[in-house]
């Protein structure tokens, strides 16, 4: 499904995939793929908490960043990106 629109991968995101409540974003863990969807403005996570949206894209940088790093240093397994939607 690489070629798949954020609706195509929203419409797999189900609670039942979600192994742990929403901090600042839903995580989906699918048969093959992990889906992070971020919180909308307003929307509290987990026990109220209130994230912080400004962070959020220097957080996916960040994280994106540490992937490649390990993916081309270490022998260690690390998920490929292969869809990024909006938000």
């Amino acid at each position: 499904m690489s070629s798949s629109t954020s609706e195509e991968w929203l419409n797999l995101c189900r609670t039942e995939n979600m192994p742990i409540p929403p901090f600042d974003r839903y995580i989906y863990m699918l048969s093959e793929h992990v889906v992070k969807k971020r919180l909308t403005l307003g929307e509290l996570g987990y026990d109220g908490y209130e994230p912080n949206f400004s962070t959020t894209p220097l957080r996916d940088k960040n994280e994106l960043r540490t992937m490649e790093l390990v993916r081309n240093y270490t022998n260690i397994p690390v998920p490929k990106l292969i869809f990024q939607g909006d938000g």
